[in-house]
This record gives structure tokens, sequence and C-alpha cells, in this order.
């Protein structure tokens, strides 16, 4: 197996990427809050598949950020619909 990732891990880290730049310029032209659903759930996909992205081209570092992104945007999401519902 090479040690370079395929076109799939390039392709999905991409696509983690633009996930995480657009749910942040959405929120920066106010079309998009900080607690909405659709913004953290595109913070968690997009920061879990650069944490996985991170392991295989085995960066400790970015993998320690974006695994972190990804855990604190999953709970701020698991929060925001535990509160809807029972409100």
């Amino acid at each position: 197996m090479s040690d370079e990732p395929g076109l799939l891990w390039m392709v999905a880290s991409v696509l983690g990427f633009l996930a995480l730049v657009l749910a942040y310029m959405l929120n920066q032209t106010g079309r998009c809050q900080p607690s909405s659903p659709r913004y953290l759930a595109a913070n968690v996909a997009g920061a879990g598949t650069m944490a996985a992205y991170s392991l295989r081209i085995d960066e400790p570092v970015l993998f320690a950020l974006e695994g972190f992104w990804c855990v604190a945007s999953a709970v701020a999401l698991y929060r925001v619909r535990a509160a809807s519902t029972s409100a």
C-alpha cells in the first residue's frame, strides 16, 4: 500500500474542508447562526472528515485539532437537538 492517500481520500478531504469553510462563510454573512443544527452538522461532518484524513496522512496535531472541533460540534449539536425535543 502506498503512503500517499488515494483519490477518494483526496476528494473526501476537499469536501470536508469545503463543508467547514462554507459553514463559516454563511455564519460570517449572517445567513446561518452558530447554534443552528445545519451549521453544527456541517462542522461535525467537515471536521470529522478532516480528522480521518489527518490520521491517514499521519498528522497527529491536525488530528487533535479536527478531532476536538468534531467532538465539540457534536456535543453542541446534541444539546441543540435535546433542547428542541424537550421544549
